[in-house]
């Protein structure tokens, strides 16, 4: 299982940019990045640690993967323009900035969501809800892409990646005394 997610995870992320697949330039980057650096690395880690597969890994690294892609999404709506020139196919070029800014929204609350609706079937326990104390850091993001603020958006990649690292740690300690107590 680890070597069969480790090769499709290379392949993935050989032929992101490489001939003759392109997938950033075919409308299938965001699906190598949610797969490789999402729910590929998680997945994968618990593999080697455990020795099995669990659908509990798969759906615990699903918030974390959905803000990895948050990140590219941000750059991909900051630098949409300037990629349609060079031939990209991201998402939002396929389907338009209002379409890319919903896009990165739904990348950035739904990890929340998925976090709620884990604590209410009994997934998580109530310490996850310390993920929630990054949820005004997603709002400035939000809100920073939709004005294009002067000072966040030309770097609200970075600020994404911030989030996404706070968001996974706050979400990794709230893991913590399930396993320890």
């Amino acid at each position: 299982m680890v070597l069969f997610l480790g090769l499709l995870g290379f392949i993935l992320a050989f032929f992101y940019g490489l001939a003759p697949f392109e997938l950033k330039y075919r409308g299938l980057g965001e699906f190598a990045i949610f797969f490789t650096f999402g729910i590929g690395i998680t997945l994968g880690t618990f593999i080697v640690q455990s020795g099995f597969f669990s659908w509990l890994s798969l759906f615990l690294s699903l918030p974390q993967a959905l803000l990895i892609l948050a990140v590219l999404q941000g750059n991909n709506y900051r630098d949409l323009e300037i990629d349609a020139g060079f031939g990209m196919k991201s998402l939002s070029i396929l389907f338009g900035k209002r379409f890319a800014f919903f896009e990165y929204v739904f990348l950035v609350v739904l990890p929340f969501i998925l976090v709620f609706v884990y604590l209410l079937l009994g997934i998580v326990d109530y310490w996850s809800l310390l993920t929630f104390l990054t949820f005004p850091l997603a709002l400035k993001n939000i809100i920073a892409l939709k004005t294009e603020n002067e000072k966040i958006f030309p770097i609200i990649d970075v600020h994404t990646a911030q989030l996404h690292m706070i968001f996974t740690l706050l979400f990794i300690i709230s893991l913590l005394p399930s396993f320890v107590f």
